[in-house]
C-alpha cells in the first residue's frame, strides 16, 4: 500500500509540473512527465482493478497463462496472498482511517525532501516551496526511467531541467548538494548501521 501511495502522491504532483512545464512552453519535458506519470498512475489502478475482478485463484490462473519469464511469474504468484491482503483493505473500507494515516505519512515523505530543496534555494532561486515540490517530483518521475543504472543521476537530472528550462533558475550546484544532502548522506548512514547491525548480530 505504501509503494502505491508513493506512485499516486508522486505522479499527481508530476502531472502538475508537466502541466505547468507546458504552460511555460517547455513542451518536451512536459510530455516526458506526462507520459511517464499517467503510466505510473494507471499501472496501480490496473493493478487493483485486475486483482478486484480475478481474485487470488483467478490471478494465479492468470499468471500462469502470460507468455512472461518463470522467474517474474514465480515472483508474482509468491505475492497473490500479500495482493489479496492489499485488495481487500483497499475495498473492503474497514481501514479507512489506517489507509488515511498511511496517505497523510506518504504526503509528509513525498514533500520532505522539497521542503529541503526550498530551504537550499532561499538564497539563490528565491522560489516559493509550491514550485520546489514541482521540481521534486520532476526529478522523480524522471527517476524511475530505465536509462541509467538505478536511476542514478536522473532524478538531478529532473530536478535541474524543471528549475532550469520552467522556473528559470539555473542552479546546478546547488541540485548536487540537495541530492547529496537527501540521498547520498542518508544512504551512507544506512549502510554503516546495517553493517554494524550485523556486526552485533553475528
Amino acid at each position: 500500500m505504501e509503494m502505491m501511495f508513493d506512485i499516486l502522491v508522486g505522479s499527481s504532483i508530476a502531472v502538475a509540473a508537466g502541466v505547468h512545464a507546458f504552460l511555460v512552453n517547455a513542451q518536451s519535458l512536459g510530455v516526458v512527465l506526462l507520459v511517464v506519470s499517467f503510466l505510473q498512475i494507471s499501472t496501480v489502478f490496473v493493478f487493483l482493478l485486475v486483482a478486484k475482478w480475478f481474485g487470488e485463484r483467478g490471478f494465479a490462473k492468470l499468471v500462469g497463462r502470460l507468455p512472461i519469464p518463470s522467474w517474474i511469474r514465480g515472483g508474482l504468484l509468491d505475492g497473490s496472498e500479500e495482493m489479496r491482503q492489499i485488495v481487500n483493505l483497499t475495498f473492503s473500507g474497514k481501514s479507512l482511517s489506517m489507509l488515511a494515516c498511511l496517505l497523510m505519512m506518504t504526503f509528509i515523505v513525498m514533500t520532505v525532501p522539497a521542503l529541503i530543496l526550498y530551504v537550499m534555494l532561499g538564497c539563490s532561486g528565491g522560489l516559493c516551496f509550491a514550485n520546489a515540490l514541482l521540481a521534486f517530483h520532476s526529478g522523480n518521475a524522471l527517476g524511475v526511467l530505465p536509462i541509467t543504472v538505478g536511476g542514478a543521476g536522473l532524478t538531478e537530472a529532473g530536478v535541474y531541467l524543471y528549475l532550469n528550462n520552467v522556473l528559470k533558475t539555473s542552479v546546478a550546484l546547488t541540485v548536487m548538494q540537495w541530492r547529496i544532502a537527501t540521498y547520498y548522506i542518508s544512504t551512507i548512514i544506512a549502510a554503516m548501521l546495517l553493517i554494524l547491525t550485523a556486526k552485533t548480530g553475528g
